[in-house]
């Protein structure tokens, strides 16, 4: 008689960091469920102060790595070294988790329980889920370089209806309601799609950037290297109406309805879709605003020269193929989006909304053709993979304006009119949140 196979437990350690007064240096206590190698992604071992066993046996720590030599508790100290100190006010230091932080090689379902103790007045912003008392760490696709924030910085909550997010802002004195207001307002577009924001445990950091340029929100990105985080630079001196009106937030909020995806044109493309898409329905642009904003994009991607695929834009020089890269994606959703409106009695916001509920977050890295067969069968009606199959190796940008007359787009220059009789009108409205 054969025995069933019991599933493997799934391992868990416990790490004990504590920050120096001086925000120098962390001292790191791992207690390990079973003996393992620990490395950091970009660990050097000559930054290592001292390494050994909770006994005080001194450990091998070189070539990049810490051997246990067969102990499961284990010391080591690190020095902390600032990243992007120019972004950062005097009394913050802004660290990367993936020098200081060395870990055993992640199994299936592994985990890291994580506490942190600081010194007096000192916050802390860690990439890490928050459980109660202690961080998780769990397996990511590691994009970026995960930040830890330590020094003295206001925190607030962005309130959605199923999660609150954590957020910090660095020095931004005085301006912490404005500017969680607009934070809110940005999520809350997201969180429409379905009813639920993607990932109820992403963190957000804003960052002060006075004087830098006359944009509100002159950057923002997604780290996905351990628990997602949204970075923005503000000029938190900006009027309100001004952090409102900008898409950035929208734009980077709306990467976590998609898994990290390893081809940028689909993952910056969808997003550029629904930075347009949702800021007309929180009235922020009209709807021939939103229609003439992504007329415009379109055209600007169909002027490059000698334009590549969208799958070899990353093998091009970047300002030269930058449209491509954030429009093919968002020509690609429009298509999708139209068909299974008019045809399937579904919408992109359907695929999204149900990818999320069953799949957000991720810990993989996911390839275009996976994501939208994906896509394609929670909303039981093929429509993007086929659209990949035909464009994303094909030179350009999709020939998304074959869709304009029936949607009742109409453009001469700049000008876009709205045509309320073509067959399609409904759609075109519905897609702006209108209908």
């Amino acid at each position: 008689m054969m025995l069933a196979t019991l599933p493997t437990q799934a391992r868990t350690h416990n790490y004990d960091i504590t920050v120096s007064d001086d925000l120098r240096q962390v001292h790191v206590q791992a207690e390990l469920d079973g003996a393992a190698v620990l490395r950091a992604r970009q660990g050097r071992s000559r930054r290592l102060h001292s390494a050994t066993t909770c006994e005080g046996k001194p450990l091998d720590a070189r070539r990049n790595r810490i051997d246990p030599n067969g102990a499961t508790c284990l010391r080591y100290t690190h020095s902390l070294e600032a990243v992007d100190e120019r972004f950062s006010p005097a009394d913050v230091l802004t660290t990367t988790t993936s020098e200081w932080l060395w870990l055993p090689r992640f199994e299936d379902n592994a985990s890291v329980n994580i506490r942190v103790h600081l010194p007096e007045g000192i916050n802390a912003h860690l990439p890490f889920d928050q459980a109660g008392d202690h961080y998780v760490l769990r397996a990511s696709p590691g994009s970026s370089r995960g930040l830890a924030l330590f020094g003295r910085f206001a925190s607030t909550q962005i309130v959605l209806p199923d999660t609150q997010l954590r957020a910090s802002l660095i020095g931004a004195h005085g301006q912490e309601q404005k500017l969680t207001r607009w934070l809110t307002a940005a999520a809350m577009d997201v969180w429409q799609i379905g009813e639920r924001f993607p990932n109820p445990q992403a963190s957000v950091v804003v960052v002060d950037v006075p004087g830098s340029t006359g944009e509100a929100v002159p950057f923002g990105h997604v780290i996905r290297d351990g628990s997602e985080m949204v970075r923005f630079f503000v000029q938190a001196q900006s009027r309100e109406a001004a952090l409102l009106g900008d898409w950035t937030a929208t734009h980077e909020f709306a990467h976590l309805l998609l898994p990290y995806v390893r081809e940028k044109w689909i993952s910056e493309g969808f997003a550029s879709y629904y930075q347009n898409v949702l800021l007309a329905r929180r009235g922020v642009y009209s709807e021939a605003e939103a229609w003439r904003r992504l007329t415009h994009a379109f055209a600007r991607a169909r002027e490059i020269d000698n334009p590549p695929s969208p799958n070899d834009t990353e093998h091009d020089e970047f300002w030269r193929v930058r449209m491509l890269i954030y429009w093919s994606g968002a020509a690609l959703a429009l298509m999708a989006d139209t068909a299974w409106r008019a045809q399937d009695d579904t919408s992109l916001d359907a695929a999204l909304a149900r990818l999320g509920r069953c799949c957000l977050p991720s810990p993989d890295t996911w390839s275009g053709q996976a994501l939208f067969s994906r896509l394609d069968a929670l909303n039981g009606a093929p429509r993007l993979r086929a659209l990949y199959d035909r464009y994303a190796d094909s030179p350009g940008l999709p020939p998304v304006e074959t869709l304009y007359p029936a949607l009742g787009i109409r453009t001469d220059g700049s000008r876009i009119t709205l045509d309320d009789a073509a067959p399609l009108a409904a759609v075109r409205r519905a897609i702006m949140g209108r209908e």
